[in-house]
């Protein structure tokens, strides 16, 4: 689901597009994120990391996409997050 890297926090998610709202499901052993975006041209890997970024308080530079680019599944780093978002907090 997450693990530290250092000062990074590496999230191994599950994407899921097209949906109705921005939200993030905590499972047993992945996070499933719901975003608006469509799947087309890099735009939900763009909103992804803008949705990322804002909450875990970062730029949406400091968020990688480091495996699945083009896959549901995915692997990011979130670069020194500046802050948390609670349902980190309670794993």
């Amino acid at each position: 689901m997450f693990r530290w890297h250092g000062e990074d926090l590496i999230l191994e998610i599950k994407v899921i597009p097209k949906s109705s709202i921005d939200h993030v499901e905590v499972g047993a052993e992945q996070l499933k994120i719901k975003i608006r975006a469509m799947p087309i041209d890099g735009k939900a890997n763009q909103y992804l990391k803008k949705f990322l970024g804002k909450l875990f308080s970062v730029p949406q530079t400091r968020v990688l996409v480091e495996k699945g680019q083009n896959q549901s599944h995915k692997s990011v780093r979130i670069i020194q997050p500046g802050s948390l978002p609670t349902w980190i907090q309670r794993c």
